[in-house]
């Protein structure tokens, strides 16, 4: 079978945000392809940075070394959590899908949460496309409070004409040892299937899909798998802005700046125990909401082995938190800028009224427009 990671280009810029968007519902976050170590620059709370082909890039922290020589934000002496230990389960994006784990080279179940035993996925598919993320042990997550969101934005607003527009500040991380995940497609039949020297994936009549492709990613090596340390930052939920094109040049001087209108958009008040499970629950979109979304035309398009990359630029990876700004932006010329938590996401999800609006078709929406853009 072709390595697609390997092999097309487009695949391998699209699969990040692909993974993501997938996962935002369960995750209540955004879930990083390719996590990095949190002491190396790879996402600590209060950490500025861009968040790159599935990576996350630290260029400074709000509290101590800001970059573009900003003033840093005051320390909160109150309301910052670090190292809490929770139990996260499987996070899938199909609630109606199942995905376990065996001991690699064997039929043993692996045991929940996962150790330092190495293990490959199995897949019931119910749905044409899956994403699902699985942490070792430990996991532990590092929160600020409501205030101290609150003063994120403030700091965003009031410099938001001396940093880059691509930066996003993380407000929120989840943290471990480790990680596998991946992005699974399937297609209709009710045949076995073998993927990528993975032991083969038995199919009954009631099952719709079978999988066709599997794209994993998973570090490092599970005998590196430590329960004394949680070292890669796997999901952060972020602040970002978001400039208007007719705003200028996001880069101008205090000196030169104009006086501008524009909004914050917060979301609901998340307890600090919501954190991690989703405003759907660990598993993913309901499964009306999973059904309406595989009614849209331009969801079903996007499969995995026929991706455009178009949209991915040099900025860094789209989130869908910036698929949802656009469009409070193209929605409200009256403003010019807009700072916004990611989990904005989940209520929008929540309160959309079809997800023929939601992450996918905004996409497809802001493809067109870059599109029309260079026309």
């Amino acid at each position: 079978m072709t390595d697609i990671l390997r092999n097309d280009h487009a695949i391998q810029r699209a699969l990040p945000n692909q993974y993501s968007e997938l996962l935002q519902p369960a995750c209540n976050g955004h879930a990083l392809w390719a996590p990095r170590r949190t002491a190396g620059g790879g996402g600590a709370l209060g950490d500025i940075g861009y968040i790159r082909d599935g990576s996350f890039w630290k260029e400074g922290n709000v509290y101590v070394d800001p970059p573009a020589s900003i003033q840093p934000l005051v320390a909160p002496t109150s309301g910052i959590y670090r190292g809490e230990h929770f139990h996260m389960p499987i996070m899938q994006s199909s609630s109606s899908s199942t995905v376990s784990f065996q001991v690699t080279g064997s039929a043993t179940p692996a045991t929940l949460p996962l150790t330092s035993v190495s293990v490959e996925p199995r897949f019931i598919l119910k749905r044409k496309r899956l994403a699902f993320l699985a942490p070792p042990i430990p996991t532990v997550r590092d929160t600020v409070s409501i205030a101290n969101e609150t003063a994120f934005c403030d700091w965003l607003t009031d410099n938001r004409h001396r940093l880059d527009p691509s930066l996003v500040v993380l407000t929120h991380v989840v943290r471990s040892s480790g990680w596998i995940g991946g992005v699974v497609t399937g297609r209709n039949s009710n045949a076995s299937v073998s993927v990528s020297g993975m032991a083969t994936v038995s199919m009954d009549a009631s099952v719709e899909y079978e999988v066709a492709r599997l794209a994993l990613t998973q570090g490092p090596r599970p005998t590196e798998w430590s329960e004394n340390d949680a070292e890669y930052t796997l999901i952060r939920q972020l602040h970002k802005m978001k400039l208007a094109l007719a705003a200028g040049n996001s880069q101008q001087s205090s000196d030169t700046m104009t006086p501008s209108a524009g909004t914050v958009l917060m979301p609901r008040q998340f307890s600090i125990s919501d954190w991690g499970q989703g405003s759907a629950g660990s598993q993913g979109m309901s499964a009306a909401a999973e059904d309406q979304a595989e009614q849209t035309p331009e969801q079903n398009e996007d499969d995995i082995d026929s991706v455009d990359d178009a949209g991915y630029d040099d900025e860094g990876d789209r989130t869908c938190l910036d698929d949802i700004l656009d469009m409070v932006l193209d929605d409200n010329q009256d403003i010019d800028f807009v700072v916004a938590d990611s989990r904005i996401v989940a209520d929008f999800i929540q309160n959309s009224q079809s997800l023929a609006k939601s992450l996918s078709q905004l996409a497809f929406d802001r493809i067109s427009r870059l599109d029309r853009s260079r026309r």
